[in-house]
């Protein structure tokens, strides 16, 4: 395996001088590149560490700022890996927003491979790192403002639009 250093200052597809952090609250058009599942620091229970650790989604986006200064850097999120109808559900959350679905149907299921390729809007928090600097995390996920067609951005759809594109073949059904 072969390896070339790259610069650090570099960040994303795109060639920055200096990598800036993204300012406070910020909001960004961006494109779902990849969710990957990973453990999280958290223990399943607390009192018997052997049981491993929780698991959690880590979206990297990249955001589409053509005029400005953060175009084609990336952003990454973090969130449980289970989907819950709990209001604090941080997934559940961000697929609605990435869907615009207001309320998903029960017994809704997805692939994250289905997100891939999304257009949405992340809102970008920054927090002061303990070594020093600022960091930025997405802390919420909603629904792209842009216009169909651009960047392989898939139209929204309703939840019963959604219910239907993914209902079993008639063959899978088994009668009552």
């Amino acid at each position: 395996m072969q390896f070339t250093l790259q610069d650090s200052n570099k960040s994303g597809g795109g060639d920055f001088p200096e990598r800036l952090p993204f300012p406070h609250q910020s909001v960004f058009e961006a494109k779902i590149l990849e969710i990957t599942e990973q453990d999280s620091r958290w223990d399943i229970d607390d009192e018997d560490p052997s049981k491993g650790k929780k698991q959690e989604l880590n979206f990297k986006f990249e955001v589409i700022d053509p005029d400005g200064d953060f175009d084609k850097r990336w952003a990454w999120g973090k969130c449980a890996a289970y989907l819950s109808t709990d209001s604090r559900n941080k997934l559940r959350q961000w697929v609605q927003g990435i869907l615009d679905i207001d309320v998903l149907p029960e017994g809704f299921a997805f692939n994250t491979d289905d997100l891939v390729g999304r257009q949405c809007r992340i809102i970008v928090e920054a927090y002061e790192k303990k070594t020093g600097g600022v960091g930025n995390y997405v802390a919420e996920v909603r629904h792209s403002r842009a216009a169909g067609g651009e960047i392989g951005q898939q139209p929204a759809m309703t939840a019963s639009e959604f219910r239907a594109q993914n209902a079993p073949a008639e063959d899978d059904v088994e009668p009552f």
